[in-house]
């Protein structure tokens, strides 16, 4: 399950976060790194609370640290691009981008 990770002014999903790890469920957030986003797992609510913010309050990976990227796993497959935080169109780009690659294998 990938899911965007909200600003103060957003709808709040950490709880949603929370309530799929409490399901046991593979979760995924989004690490930006200039104009590209890779969707990589969190482990744990612990691991979320360990994470740093950026300059937007956001939480994610640091740049250089390596995670599962659910692009590699296959676990992206909602192609409905709906979605609740302002970033709409770096969303899509991204699902047509795991789109392109579970096509191209």
């Amino acid at each position: 399950m990938s899911i965007f990770l909200s600003m103060t002014d957003e709808i709040s999903t950490p709880p949603i976060l929370m309530h799929a790890m409490e399901m046991q469920k593979l979760c995924y957030i989004p690490r930006y790194v200039g104009m590209n986003m890779d969707m990589l797992r969190i482990n744990s609510m612990q691991d979320y609370d360990d994470l740093p913010e950026t300059s937007w309050k956001i939480k994610q990976p640091r740049d250089d640290e390596v995670r599962e990227n659910c692009v590699d796993t296959g676990e992206c497959s909602d192609r409905t691009c709906y979605r609740l935080s302002q970033y709409q169109k770096d969303n899509c780009k991204y699902m047509y981008t795991c789109v392109d690659i579970i096509s191209s294998a």
